[in-house]
């Protein structure tokens, strides 16, 4: 069975991070963009840390008001490439 890929923005902390360890837990892969690349890491260490498996999260440093970089770094996401440009 394929895992369906969750794409979350703003994911490095409180309702963001939260979604993201939700989805995690129920067997989803998680997409997790943010502007701070050091909390996005620390944020991936944690969840790995807690067991969960590092094939199933990526993260990616990402300002939202930026469409260029938003077009740039969604097609340079691992986890997208089966399902949306393969």
């Amino acid at each position: 069975m394929t895992k369906k890929t969750v794409l979350i923005t703003g994911g490095s902390k409180g309702i963001g991070r939260a979604t993201t360890e939700l989805l995690l837990e129920k067997g989803f892969r998680v997409v997790v963009f943010a502007r701070d690349e050091g909390r996005l890491k620390k944020v991936r260490d944690d969840f790995i840390a807690a067991g969960h498996d590092e094939q199933d999260i990526e993260v990616h440093a990402l300002d939202m008001a930026n469409a260029e970089q938003i077009e740039s770094v969604v097609t340079d996401c691992k986890l997208l490439q089966d399902g949306l440009f393969g």
